[in-house]
């Protein structure tokens, strides 16, 4: 009677025999609160429709990762007309990726009306309109994503032949998923994964650099803007994180994958309920894996770095008589992709200095790479 009410929408005054008459038209879900949770992750590459899903309520207002209108960030000067980042309060994701977010994410600019058109005539419309941002195109959907979890109501196996399509309920009555297609799997179940939300920050081990994907997951697609360019985080790159997730096999964590912190996902779900929200699972997001076998990607920082960032820049000369490595990301482990002179003036337009360090890095403004501003012996090199 309860599946059939959550089908029809909580309507009453069931007849006898039509809660059996529910089973056959809805699905083979066992709805009982005292079973042993059941997890299931999605395995196909572009994730999974959930049909029926309940309506949506929520209205996203969440600012970019770059953003302050509207939002929880702040940004408070730190003199010299630089901009010090809260990174307790913002919503900034981190320096080279944020960047790439500004470009990808940010809602275009209508361009200036030009005072001698004419609204009314047709030759008149922009051949080359901007591109809706990523966001727009899917803000939200009913898709959950390639390697995401979701917990599901027990159900009743099909016997062979039966059918062609296997689906499982949504915990909450939240929708159905298929869990195999033609006898190949959709999903499969997994041991209870270990989730954790809050505030993380993270820092880029891997000396090639992570990109950022759709899902948790290696196999979800890389996220990329329209004009081809990956969203990455190179070596050295720090990063924050709202909710990490390990899964386990055999009692052992086998991966582990960090989402990148943005308001709407913490307004959504912050980890406490009975189940969790549907459209906390399939709202876009960003993820960057943590580890996964024996390989460490990111190291998570115990405490916060200093971000601190200028839109002109700041004038920075290398002492004379020093040579300054350009790299491709903030640490001596990134590759080096060129060289300062003694003598040359450069623009900064970002310094970031980790926990615990004494070395400030540099990005240049008017080209990629980062310098460090002193040697690894305390000598001063940039000025």
């Amino acid at each position: 009677d309860e599946q059939y009410r959550n089908y029809s929408g909580a309507l009453v005054g069931i007849k006898e025999g039509e809660a059996s008459r529910a089973f056959d038209e809805v699905g083979n879900a066992i709805v009982d609160d005292h079973l042993t949770p059941i997890y299931v992750r999605i395995l196909t590459r572009g994730g999974v429709l959930v049909s029926l899903p309940p309506a949506s309520l929520f209205e996203d207002d969440a600012t970019s990762p770059t953003s302050s209108a509207g939002g929880t960030s702040s940004v408070v000067s730190a003199g010299n007309g630089s901009s010090l980042i809260k990174s307790q309060d913002s919503d900034v994701a981190s320096s080279v990726g944020s960047s790439f977010i500004d470009a990808m994410f940010r809602t275009p600019r209508r361009r200036d009306r030009d005072p001698h058109e004419n609204d009314g005539r047709k030759d008149n419309v922009n051949p080359n309109p901007p591109k809706p941002s990523v966001t727009e195109k899917v803000p939200f959907s009913n898709l959950l994503p390639c390697g995401s979890f979701v917990e599901v109501e027990s159900w009743v196996k099909p016997q062979e032949g039966d059918q062609k399509v296997e689906y499982v309920r949504l915990k909450g009555g939240q929708g159905w998923i298929p869990r195999s297609l033609n006898g190949k799997l959709i999903t499969e179940v997994i041991p209870q994964p270990e989730s954790r939300f809050g505030s993380f920050w993270f820092r880029v081990q891997d000396k090639n650099g992570i990109k950022v994907r759709l899902g948790p997951s290696r196999r979800a697609p890389s996220i990329k803007s329209d004009d081809g360019v990956y969203f990455r985080f190179e070596c050295g790159e720090f990063l924050r994180a709202s909710e990490i997730v390990t899964f386990f096999r055999q009692g052992s964590p086998t991966e582990s994958f960090a989402k990148l912190y943005r308001n709407r996902h913490v307004r959504l779900y912050a980890g406490h309920g009975e189940f969790r929200p549907l459209s906390s699972l399939t709202t876009q997001a960003e993820w960057v894996q943590v580890f996964g076998g024996q390989e460490l990607f990111l190291e998570e920082c115990a405490m916060e770095p200093r971000i601190e960032r200028h839109r002109q820049g700041w004038r920075y000369n290398v002492v004379l008589d020093a040579r300054v490595a350009v790299r491709n990301g903030p640490s001596f482990e990134a590759e080096s992709i060129g060289e300062l002179l003694g003598g040359e003036s450069v623009l900064i337009n970002e310094r970031v200095t980790g926990p615990d360090d004494t070395i400030t890095w540099l990005r240049l403004k008017d080209s990629e790479g980062w310098v460090h501003n002193i040697d690894s012996q305390g000598e001063t090199l940039m000025i």
